[in-house]
Protein backbone atom coordinates (compact mmCIF):
# COMPACT_ATOMS: atom_id res chain seq x y z
CA UNK A 1 0.00 0.00 0.00
CA UNK A 2 3.01 2.89 0.98
CA UNK A 3 4.52 1.72 -2.21
CA UNK A 4 1.44 2.47 -4.29
CA UNK A 5 1.15 6.09 -2.37
CA UNK A 6 4.69 6.15 -3.33
CA UNK A 7 4.38 5.52 -7.07
CA UNK A 8 1.08 7.46 -6.96
CA UNK A 9 3.68 10.44 -5.57
CA UNK A 10 6.06 10.33 -8.35
CA UNK A 11 3.72 10.59 -10.77
CA UNK A 12 1.79 12.90 -9.71
CA UNK A 13 5.83 15.45 -9.54
CA UNK A 14 6.54 14.40 -12.71
CA UNK A 15 3.27 15.63 -13.98
CA UNK A 16 3.78 18.83 -11.92
CA UNK A 17 7.33 18.88 -13.66
CA UNK A 18 6.19 18.78 -16.71
CA UNK A 19 3.08 21.09 -16.83
CA UNK A 20 5.50 23.65 -15.25
CA UNK A 21 8.24 23.24 -18.04
CA UNK A 22 5.24 23.37 -20.72
CA UNK A 23 4.08 26.71 -18.54
CA UNK A 24 7.41 28.39 -18.95
CA UNK A 25 7.94 27.45 -23.05
CA UNK A 26 4.49 28.54 -23.51
CA UNK A 27 5.28 31.95 -21.63
CA UNK A 28 8.66 32.06 -22.47
CA UNK A 29 7.32 32.06 -26.61
CA UNK A 30 5.24 35.13 -25.37
CA UNK A 31 6.41 37.92 -23.50
CA UNK A 32 5.96 41.22 -24.30
CA UNK A 33 9.39 42.77 -24.55
CA UNK A 34 10.67 46.13 -25.36
CA UNK A 35 14.15 47.60 -26.84
CA UNK A 36 15.22 50.95 -25.32
CA UNK A 37 16.12 53.48 -27.53
CA UNK A 38 17.02 57.06 -27.48
CA UNK A 39 14.48 58.97 -27.77
CA UNK A 40 13.96 63.38 -27.78
CA UNK A 41 11.72 64.05 -25.61
CA UNK A 42 9.38 67.50 -24.79
CA UNK A 43 9.36 67.91 -21.13
CA UNK A 44 6.73 70.34 -20.47
CA UNK A 45 3.55 71.41 -18.12
CA UNK A 46 0.07 72.40 -19.35
CA UNK A 47 -1.31 75.59 -17.71
CA UNK A 48 -3.57 77.98 -17.93
CA UNK A 49 -2.18 81.40 -18.58
CA UNK A 50 -2.80 84.97 -20.18
CA UNK A 51 -1.17 86.38 -23.06
CA UNK A 52 -0.99 90.70 -22.82
CA UNK A 53 0.69 93.11 -24.98
CA UNK A 54 3.10 95.83 -23.38
CA UNK A 55 2.24 98.37 -26.31
CA UNK A 56 5.47 100.67 -25.03
CA UNK A 57 7.90 98.39 -26.29
CA UNK A 58 5.31 96.54 -28.50
CA UNK A 59 6.92 92.97 -26.93
CA UNK A 60 4.41 90.65 -25.75
CA UNK A 61 4.08 88.53 -22.79
CA UNK A 62 2.24 85.11 -21.26
CA UNK A 63 2.01 85.20 -17.44
CA UNK A 64 1.39 81.69 -16.15
CA UNK A 65 0.82 80.57 -12.36
CA UNK A 66 2.89 77.46 -11.21
CA UNK A 67 3.16 74.82 -8.70
CA UNK A 68 5.86 74.71 -6.22
CA UNK A 69 7.56 71.75 -7.79
CA UNK A 70 7.48 72.60 -11.11
CA UNK A 71 8.57 76.52 -10.69
CA UNK A 72 12.20 74.60 -10.07
CA UNK A 73 11.58 74.06 -13.97
CA UNK A 74 11.84 77.69 -14.73
CA UNK A 75 15.23 79.98 -14.53
CA UNK A 76 15.43 83.80 -15.01
CA UNK A 77 16.25 84.08 -18.77
CA UNK A 78 15.73 80.50 -19.61
CA UNK A 79 14.46 79.97 -23.23
CA UNK A 80 11.01 77.96 -23.53
CA UNK A 81 8.80 76.69 -26.29
CA UNK A 82 4.86 77.89 -26.05
CA UNK A 83 2.87 75.95 -27.78
CA UNK A 84 -0.37 77.50 -28.57
CA UNK A 85 -3.61 77.06 -31.36
CA UNK A 86 -1.00 74.80 -32.99
CA UNK A 87 1.81 77.29 -32.62
CA UNK A 88 5.59 76.79 -31.71
CA UNK A 89 6.42 80.45 -30.52
CA UNK A 90 9.95 81.05 -28.75
CA UNK A 91 10.27 82.53 -25.55
CA UNK A 92 12.23 83.60 -22.83
CA UNK A 93 11.65 83.42 -18.27
CA UNK A 94 11.34 87.17 -17.87
CA UNK A 95 10.57 87.03 -14.35
CA UNK A 96 9.33 84.93 -11.50
CA UNK A 97 7.51 85.74 -8.16
CA UNK A 98 4.54 85.34 -5.72
CA UNK A 99 1.80 86.51 -6.13
CA UNK A 100 -0.80 86.23 -3.72
CA UNK A 101 0.61 82.88 -2.58
CA UNK A 102 0.85 81.29 -6.16
CA UNK A 103 3.90 81.36 -8.29
CA UNK A 104 3.62 83.47 -11.18
CA UNK A 105 6.18 83.09 -14.57
CA UNK A 106 6.32 85.74 -16.75
CA UNK A 107 7.75 84.54 -20.54
CA UNK A 108 8.53 87.34 -23.06
CA UNK A 109 7.60 85.87 -26.35
CA UNK A 110 9.78 86.45 -29.18
CA UNK A 111 8.80 88.25 -32.56
CA UNK A 112 6.41 86.75 -33.46
CA UNK A 113 2.71 87.06 -34.59
CA UNK A 114 0.13 85.94 -32.01
CA UNK A 115 -3.32 85.33 -32.93
CA UNK A 116 -5.31 86.20 -29.71
CA UNK A 117 -4.57 89.03 -26.93
CA UNK A 118 -6.97 90.06 -25.46
CA UNK A 119 -5.76 88.95 -22.00
CA UNK A 120 -8.24 86.22 -21.49
CA UNK A 121 -7.21 83.12 -19.40
CA UNK A 122 -6.38 80.38 -21.81
CA UNK A 123 -4.26 76.61 -22.19
CA UNK A 124 -0.90 76.20 -22.81
CA UNK A 125 2.01 74.07 -22.79
CA UNK A 126 5.04 74.78 -22.12
CA UNK A 127 8.15 73.10 -23.33
CA UNK A 128 10.90 74.08 -20.52
CA UNK A 129 13.36 71.62 -21.25
CA UNK A 130 14.31 69.12 -24.89
CA UNK A 131 16.46 66.35 -23.95
CA UNK A 132 18.06 63.15 -25.33
CA UNK A 133 16.47 60.27 -23.13
CA UNK A 134 15.65 56.75 -23.09
CA UNK A 135 11.43 56.73 -22.94
CA UNK A 136 10.18 53.66 -20.07
CA UNK A 137 6.48 52.80 -20.64
CA UNK A 138 5.09 52.58 -16.73
CA UNK A 139 3.46 49.24 -17.47
CA UNK A 140 6.84 47.68 -17.58
CA UNK A 141 7.67 49.38 -14.07
CA UNK A 142 7.45 47.82 -10.74
CA UNK A 143 8.45 48.91 -7.20
CA UNK A 144 11.10 47.04 -4.77
CA UNK A 145 11.94 48.00 -1.72
CA UNK A 146 10.68 51.47 -2.26
CA UNK A 147 12.51 51.85 -5.92
CA UNK A 148 11.32 51.49 -9.19
CA UNK A 149 12.69 49.39 -11.47
CA UNK A 150 12.56 47.60 -14.77
CA UNK A 151 13.24 43.23 -15.44
CA UNK A 152 15.45 43.47 -18.12
CA UNK A 153 16.62 40.01 -19.53
CA UNK A 154 19.88 39.28 -20.42
CA UNK A 155 20.74 38.16 -23.57
CA UNK A 156 23.85 36.35 -22.66
CA UNK A 157 22.42 33.73 -19.73
CA UNK A 158 18.77 34.70 -21.19
CA UNK A 159 17.38 35.34 -17.76
CA UNK A 160 15.69 38.24 -16.24
CA UNK A 161 17.30 40.78 -13.67
CA UNK A 162 15.55 43.77 -11.93
CA UNK A 163 17.38 47.03 -12.73
CA UNK A 164 16.47 49.84 -10.66
CA UNK A 165 15.92 53.36 -12.54
CA UNK A 166 18.36 55.75 -12.03
CA UNK A 167 18.76 59.40 -13.24
CA UNK A 168 14.87 59.83 -14.21
CA UNK A 169 14.49 63.12 -15.63
CA UNK A 170 11.11 63.35 -16.87
CA UNK A 171 7.17 61.67 -16.79
CA UNK A 172 4.15 62.08 -17.67
CA UNK A 173 1.02 59.66 -17.63
CA UNK A 174 2.38 56.70 -19.65
CA UNK A 175 5.83 56.88 -18.97
CA UNK A 176 8.91 57.97 -17.85
CA UNK A 177 12.51 59.20 -19.14
CA UNK A 178 16.05 58.20 -18.11
CA UNK A 179 18.84 60.22 -18.74
CA UNK A 180 21.46 57.45 -19.45
CA UNK A 181 24.23 59.57 -21.04
CA UNK A 182 24.54 61.92 -17.96
CA UNK A 183 24.01 57.73 -16.22
CA UNK A 184 27.45 56.97 -17.71
CA UNK A 185 29.19 59.90 -17.32
CA UNK A 186 28.61 59.63 -13.43
CA UNK A 187 29.29 55.89 -13.43
CA UNK A 188 25.33 55.27 -12.25
CA UNK A 189 24.22 51.70 -13.04
CA UNK A 190 20.43 51.49 -14.64
CA UNK A 191 19.35 51.14 -17.52
CA UNK A 192 21.20 51.11 -20.97
CA UNK A 193 20.61 51.80 -24.36
CA UNK A 194 19.38 48.96 -26.36
CA UNK A 195 18.22 47.05 -23.32
CA UNK A 196 15.46 44.63 -23.43
CA UNK A 197 12.79 44.94 -20.78
CA UNK A 198 10.06 42.69 -19.94
CA UNK A 199 6.39 45.09 -21.06
CA UNK A 200 4.13 43.47 -17.81
CA UNK A 201 6.05 41.97 -15.59
CA UNK A 202 4.63 39.76 -13.29
CA UNK A 203 5.98 36.34 -10.90
CA UNK A 204 5.75 34.11 -13.58
CA UNK A 205 7.60 35.99 -16.53
CA UNK A 206 9.83 37.37 -13.72
CA UNK A 207 11.50 34.23 -12.92
CA UNK A 208 12.20 32.01 -16.23
CA UNK A 209 14.45 32.06 -18.67
CA UNK A 210 13.99 33.58 -21.87
CA UNK A 211 14.36 31.31 -24.90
Amino acid sequence: MKKVKYTRLVILGILIYLVFNILVMIISKNVDTVVLKSEVVDAKISTEGTLEKDFNDQSSFLSIYVDKEDSKSFKKNQDVIIEYNKQKIDAKVYKIYKNNNKIMVKLKISNQIIGNQDTSVEEFDIIYNQMECLKIPKTSIKTKDNKRGVYVIDEQSQSVKFVILEGITYENESSVFVDYYKNDINGVKSVNLYDKIILRPNRINTNIRIK
